[in-house]
């Protein structure tokens, strides 16, 4: 049987990039959750809010070291019980603090020097799903900053019991006789700074997790539709021009992979042990609440709206980073599974050696790894309640026995 060289307008490929999709409604331009990138990222590169956040780290910082200082020198068991919450989520706002500005300027500069966007022959279909999936994570986050502005509230109004909770107050009450609530109240002004300053990690981490996912996404539809236009076929892939155009495609789809797995690790890699003092610094504060919460019910009594809106707030933040992590390892773990779909044992040498390439490169998934078996993910999410659960028996069971 004769095999009739294709037409050109068969073999011709509609070269459809998100920047000049056809419809405003199809394309992919700028930031998708500019909201969660304005408040994480943008919002600590103004110059006012970086001078703001030297002034504050410095006095905190002194106020932690007087703290210790105390402690040591009142070192009682009941004692660090009551005040530790507060040492720690001092402790965990100086880490925030410190690090927030460089892990800002290495998002950015991450995400400058990668062309995300460059895909090409992608379904108009995964368009709009990246952008519903956007704006769902933009209306989420503004929804969210409702509960810790309003912990921020509550902590702002003053309460007799402050003193019994955070030892700053105490100190203000005890050395400061003398223009006490005046400091006392330039103290409570930052509450709702210090809370966002203090969630910023995991924001940053919700919006890398997010584009990166948003890439994984493309991604599949360009491999998907690799053999598109010929699909059903057979005589039409062994074409020359038609093995041409997938080695085409087949690179353009190698290269995307390489610039988000090249970004991915470069930033996983220069702030994976601030992920694992962020991991260490919120168990403690979990166990000191639980600790406090079991020692004080007196003080925890009546302060329902502060507790829920506080620890809501944190954890819900939390699971986001725990369940987005995940999210990201399982959306380009899609990507090895597309890529046994593909007929490449119709491709000629040249596009299998590609394609084994691309299978080797894309064995392992992206995913936030700080250690050989530590991932941001729903294992870290299991180790952390282990953790927790293990050192709470061990409380309850030392106070049965005291008692």
């Amino acid at each position: 049987m004769e095999l009739r060289r294709p037409s050109r307008r068969s073999t011709s490929v509609k070269h459809t990039t998100l920047e000049n999709m056809p419809t405003n409604e199809n394309s992919l331009q700028g930031d998708l959750i500019q909201i969660l990138k304005l408040v994480s990222i943008d919002f600590f590169q103004i110059k006012i809010i970086l001078l703001y956040l030297k002034l504050v780290v410095v006095i905190t910082l002194l106020l932690e070291l007087t703290q210790t200082y105390l402690f040591l020198q009142k070192f009682e068991i009941l004692f660090l019980i009551q005040y530790g919450p507060s040492y720690i989520v001092t402790l965990f706002f100086l880490l925030s603090a410190f690090t927030v500005p460089y892990t800002t300027q290495l998002i950015t500069k991450t995400f400058d020097h990668i062309k995300y966007w460059d895909v090409e022959n992608v379904d108009p279909k995964v368009v709009k799903r990246i952008r519903k999936e956007a704006h769902r994570v933009n209306l989420f986050f503004v929804l969210y900053l409702i509960l810790p502005a309003t912990s921020s509230i509550l902590h702002v109004i003053p309460d007799p019991d402050d003193v019994s909770m955070f030892y700053y107050f105490m100190i203000i009450e005890n050395y400061f006789p003398i223009g006490g609530k005046f400091l006392s109240w330039c103290f409570r002004c930052n509450f709702l700074m210090i809370c966002l300053i203090m969630l910023t990690p995991y924001t940053q981490l919700l919006y890398c997790c997010k584009c990166w996912k948003f890439q994984t996404l493309l991604l599949q539809s360009a491999l998907e539709r690799i053999e598109y236009d010929f699909k059903g076929n057979d005589d039409l892939i062994i074409v020359p021009e038609v093995q041409s155009e997938v080695k085409r495609k087949l690179i353009s789809c190698v290269k995307l992979y390489i610039n988000l797995q090249t970004g991915c690790l470069s930033m996983v890699k220069r702030i994976k042990y601030l992920i694992l003092i962020y991991a260490t610094v919120g168990c403690w504060l979990i166990i000191s609440l639980i600790f406090f919460r079991i020692y004080f019910q007196e003080i925890c009594s009546g302060k329902y709206p502060r507790s829920i809106a506080a620890v809501s707030s944190t954890l819900i933040m939390a699971i986001c980073g725990i369940y987005t992590g995940q999210d990201l390892e399982d959306s380009s773990s899609r990507i090895f599974d597309l890529l046994k779909t593909l007929s490449w044992y119709r491709w000629n040498e040249e596009n299998r050696k590609i394609y084994l390439m691309f299978t080797i490169v894309c064995q392992k998934p992206l995913r936030i790894e700080f250690s050989e078996n530590m991932i941001v993910g729903y294992s870290l999410g299991a180790e952390v309640a282990r953790t927790v659960y293990s050192m709470v028996s061990i409380l309850m069971q030392i106070k049965y026995f005291g008692n």
